[in-house]
């Protein structure tokens, strides 16, 4: 049952990402490719891992009264928040420090924006690894913690649902 909710999230991430013409990958994936593919460590396959591509992004920061004339229009900070819970920043020591990190990174995030998972109109989670996504639904409060796969059913995560989760294309 597992792996067929975790499809749910492949597959559609995979249908947000043709829409950006950028996207490393060009063909859409079906239920039933994320079924066939290698399992790598149960309940991930292959589609649920990431792979060896290189990304970057820059954001120039300025004040409201400066940002206010700029082309395109720009968008604005209300809050922000990052907080490492792990001994090495980068290195993961254990589930319990992934989740803690995104608990307390996102709490400062809402704290200082005055918003909160429910003001959320399309989340953007590090999609890298399936896994990862699904912590972070639970981590930042969109959902309970043990409850993602359930939360990202039923067209929930889709462009038209109730959180459009990563649109743009990995």
């Amino acid at each position: 049952q597992s792996r067929e909710k975790m499809a749910t999230l492949a597959v559609t991430q995979r249908r947000h990402g043709l829409r950006n013409p950028h996207s490393y990958f060009k063909a859409p994936l079906t239920r039933e490719d994320y079924f066939r593919s290698r399992m790598v460590a149960h309940p991930f396959c292959l589609y649920d891992c990431d792979i060896p591509v290189q990304g970057a992004v820059a954001i120039v920061l300025t004040t409201a009264e400066r940002a206010r004339d700029l082309k395109p229009r720009p968008a604005y900070l209300a809050g922000y928040g990052q907080r490492l819970h792990f001994e090495v920043a980068g290195r993961i020591g254990s589930l319990s420090s992934y989740m803690e990190g995104g608990r307390s990174s996102s709490q400062l995030t809402w704290e200082r924006s005055g918003f909160g998972p429910k003001d959320v109109d399309v989340a953007q989670i590090y999609d890298g690894f399936s896994a990862s996504v699904l912590y972070g639904l639970e981590s930042y409060g969109f959902c309970k913690e043990g409850e993602a796969l359930d939360f990202i059913q039923d067209g929930r995560i889709e462009l038209d649902g109730e959180l459009p989760l990563n649109t743009f294309g990995g």
